[in-house]
């Protein structure tokens, strides 16, 4: 039996991702995760152990960067004292991780990846764990974020090599802007000196091949890909390891609250009338900065319910969004702080989806046709588009340039070729049912 440590980015959808990962491993192994408070209980809800470490320290300092400011952090020389004492107080944490637990093998989350060099002393083995598509560098295909559909001939390999040179450059340019204009308050400075005090070989560990939002990325480390890995564009020479998929059991909210069941009986009353056509929306956690943006869309959406009374829209908010902005609502239009997003979608006909890895994986699941509007550039919401509308599986817009009769033609699209988006998901959630377990074998190998 080994004991595997999972430390995974402190967002909702990340553990969702990594926790039918970790029941499946559970069966023969034991598992801890590395968690702060406010995500310990989702963990216990499973029955795994958990290792408690309040502060992130790399996170810690951005927060402070961008409350300070400019200014602050430009003239503010006695921070350099305080940031060090902050990560190598993280590193003693960490390290304590070695003494208490143990581990044989090491999970982590590809989001904070730098913490590699402070695991680098607990633990010899270290997989990256991949929610989203492999983000390294692939023959023919662009980064992750963006939303280029790959062409398998000479002219497709050179504009991949293009974007992926265009990308390097602005990794580069933003770098060194950091550097300049924070010289006190850098992520890569705090990388910089997190790697020197675990004696860590940075420069030579620096990888430029692979997608990264945080601009600082490893090499060296295998890559364990919990998305559907047939949901990729097809590759050249990309080695991955593999595990079953499974959705989790436990991520929904209670079903008995009396206005969800409420629409689950009007929902299942509509499927059989076939009067009208379902339309689940949702756009994710939204941040402050997307918010704007989710807003006006939903708008849109409002404006498309008018248009057409034969369909009918379920629109899942955010806890953070106050509804009264999309007031008045037509009749065929119901809004949810929340709902429980898998279990709503063996009643729709269609989601409308922001490209959350998490989302697409419950679409296909359920053999939900999708139309994607991706929210957030920086992510990987533009690449799972893309890949959306490679396989057949659903269209792709813009949310900020579509307008609703735009919207409302990319829906009905979706209607007239309703049963060709059907069979292309099914096949590809057989193909997903299908995947090889190559992790087992692994860890079999390392234990």
């Amino acid at each position: 039996m080994a004991t595997i440590l999972f430390d995974i980015f402190p967002a909702t959808g990340h553990y969702n991702a990594s926790l039918p990962l970790a029941k499946y491993l559970s069966k023969v192994n034991r598992i801890v995760y590395v968690c702060d408070s406010s995500h310990q209980k989702i963990v216990a809800d499973y029955g795994f152990e958990t290792f408690v470490v309040e502060d992130d320290a790399l996170q810690l300092l951005r927060t402070e960067k961008k409350v300070k400011g400019f200014c602050s952090s430009f003239f503010s020389f006695s921070d350099s004292r305080k940031k060090l004492e902050i990560l190598n107080l993280m590193v003693i944490d960490y390290k304590r991780i070695k003494d208490f637990i143990h581990p044989d093998l090491i999970l982590l989350d590809s989001h904070h990846f730098y913490k590699a060099i402070v695991y680098s002393g607990v633990c010899n083995h270290i997989l990256r764990l991949q929610s989203m598509v492999s983000t390294c560098k692939q023959p023919y295909v662009a980064p992750v974020s963006s939303s280029y559909l790959p062409m398998y001939t000479n002219k497709g390999y050179y504009i991949g090599e293009w974007l992926w040179k265009i990308y390097r450059f602005k990794s580069c340019i933003y770098q060194w802007s950091q550097r300049l204009f924070y010289p006190f308050g850098n992520y890569f400075s705090d990388v910089d000196i997190l790697s020197t005090l675990c004696c860590y070989p940075l420069t030579k560990r620096i990888d430029c091949d692979r997608y990264t939002v945080s601009r600082v990325e490893l090499k060296g480390y295998p890559e364990l890909v919990v998305s559907p890995v047939v949901f990729d564009f097809p590759s050249v020479g990309r080695e991955v390891l593999t595990c079953p998929c499974s959705i989790p059991e436990n991520r929904d909210i209670p079903l008995f609250i009396v206005r969800y069941s409420a629409l689950t009986e009007r929902l299942q009353f509509l499927r059989t009338n076939g009067k009208k056509f379902i339309i689940y929306c949702s756009l994710g956690t939204l941040s402050v900065a997307d918010k704007k943006k989710a807003i006006s869309f939903l708008r849109k959406i409002r404006n498309v319910a008018l248009m057409d009374n034969n369909l009918f829209f379920i629109l899942s908010v955010g806890k953070g969004m106050q509804h009264e902005v999309l007031l008045p609502l037509p009749g065929n239009v119901v809004i949810f702080r929340q709902v429980p997003q898998y279990h709503l979608l063996q009643y729709s006909d269609l989601m409308i989806t922001h490209g959350g890895m998490n989302s697409i994986t419950e679409c296909i699941y359920r053999q939900v046709p999708m139309l994607v509007y991706p929210l957030n550039r920086n992510w990987d919401q533009s690449g799972n588009a893309a890949r959306v509308v490679f396989h057949g599986l659903g269209l792709k817009g813009s949310i900020s340039g579509d307008s609703p009769i735009k919207i409302y033609q990319k829906i009905r699209k979706v209607c007239f070729f309703y049963l060709t988006y059907k069979e292309n998901i099914q096949i590809m959630k057989q193909k997903m049912e299908e995947t090889p377990d190559t992790l087992t074998p692994y860890i079999n190998s390392i234990v």
